[in-house]
Formats: structure tokens, C-alpha cells, sequence
């Protein structure tokens, strides 16, 4: 059973947290501090971390980025009521795995967590330089640095474009749909319906293809494998 940690001062919002979460299986404990939070967090016994940005005591980014120089490598998930582009790649780079921004469905969080937790179960086992990097034949992608190099050669993608590609890396040989794709790499939700993931994807094959990879495969009826 995985044991989750929010930290959330608003009432209503640990209230609904706390609904989805439970009634999911996880075992949740809350937080209503950032420096709470962070010795709850900094015993390591946590399987993931949702956090607001907005704490009544510190920014929610002082907090990620504190506990990852702790060492705390559990998946960590922000939340924002101000979330445009910058704050999202702000917290990113800080060391949050996800980014969501408030008002958001329950079901969309009770998802990205699943997905986050799917995603530290692969990474379990690696050896240390495989937790920060993925590596298909001579393709590499650096989580750390978000790089993309084959042969030497560096690759730029656009964030979702590498979200993209890293969960297919993550997930070779597998076939994945587009309502999977949809949950663990965009930053909303679409109707599994749209083009989305199509466009998307086109996208990215043709950056590989400019450095002669073309690991994308199109498994007609039923989505994608990489590999």
C-alpha cells in the first residue's frame, strides 16, 4: 500500500485530497506547513509528495528544491492556482516531476499520481546513472539536464515533446494508447478523440529522423511502441 504526503493548508482542498486518495487504496498524511512538510518528508518514508505552491509559510518551490538536496527522491507533484509557463518550468526545474494547476478534476490528480508512482516503480532497481538517464541503443536522454543526444550529436525538444519521448523510452516494447499517452504527459486532458497525440508524435519523429532514429512505431487500432 503506498503511503503519499500532501502539503496543503487549505481545508477544503486536504478534504477532497484526502476523498480521492483514500478511496484509491494510498494512505495519505497531510501537512498544513511547508516546514512541517518538510520534516514529515525528510524521514524518506513517503512513496510520493503533493504539494501547493502557495504554502502560508514558504514557496512550495523553496520546499522541492530542499528536499531534493536532502536527497528525497520521491515523485513530487505541485500544485498552482497561478500556473502559466514559467511557474511550470520553475517548478520543474526546481525538481517537481508534475505540474498542476488549481481548479483541476479530482480524477486528473488521482491519474497523475498513479503515473508518477508507475514511473518511480520502473525506475527502482537502476543503478544511480540510470535514474538520470535513459538510454535506448545510442539514443540518451538526461532527466536532469532534459538533453536529448545521439551520437554526440544534441537534440532540442519542446517540453511535452520530451515528456513525450521520455515515456515511451521508459516504457520500450510496449504498446502504448493515446488515452495512456494522454494521462502521463499532458499537462490537461483532451477527448482521447483528438489529434493531439498524432500531431505530437509526428513532431517528434521528425526531430529524430533528422539524427536518423526513427523508433516510433504506429500500431494501427491501437496507439504506439517505441522500439
Amino acid at each position: 500500500m503506498c503511503k503519499l504526503l500532501t502539503i496543503e493548508n487549505d481545508e477544503l482542498v486536504v478534504q477532497n485530497v484526502l476523498s480521492t486518495l483514500n478511496s484509491s487504496g494510498f494512505v495519505v498524511d497531510v501537512a498544513t506547513t511547508a516546514e512541517n512538510g518538510m520534516k514529515r518528508a525528510a524521514n524518506g518514508t513517503y512513496d510520493a509528495v503533493i504539494l501547493d505552491r502557495e504554502l502560508p509559510d514558504l514557496d512550495g518551490i523553496i520546499v522541492v528544491a530542499a528536499l531534493r538536496r536532502l536527497g528525497i527522491h520521491a515523485p513530487m507533484l505541485m500544485m498552482s492556482s497561478d500556473c502559466n509557463v514559467e511557474q511550470t518550468i520553475e517548478g520543474l526545474r526546481a525538481g517537481a516531476d508534475d505540474y498542476i494547476s488549481i481548479p483541476f478534476s479530482w480524477e486528473e490528480m488521482l491519474v497523475r499520481v498513479e503515473v508518477l508512482l508507475r514511473r518511480q516503480s520502473v525506475m527502482r532497481g537502476l543503478s544511480a546513472d540510470e535514474t538520470t538517464k535513459c538510454i535506448r541503443g545510442e539514443l540518451e536522454l538526461d532527466l536532469i539536464r532534459r538533453t536529448v543526444i545521439h551520437q554526440k550529436r544534441h537534440l532540442d525538444l519542446r517540453h511535452t515533446e520530451f515528456r513525450l519521448l521520455e515515456y515511451m523510452m521508459m516504457h520500450t516494447g510496449e504498446v502504448l494508447t493515446r488515452t495512456m499517452i494522454l494521462d502521463a504527459v499532458f499537462d490537461r486532458r483532451f477527448d482521447p478523440g483528438t489529434n493531439v497525440i498524432d500531431v505530437h508524435v509526428g513532431h517528434l519523429r521528425r526531430k529524430l529522423s533528422s539524427l536518423g532514429v526513427e523508433p516510433i512505431r504506429t500500431i494501427r487500432g491501437a496507439g504506439y511502441r517505441f522500439g
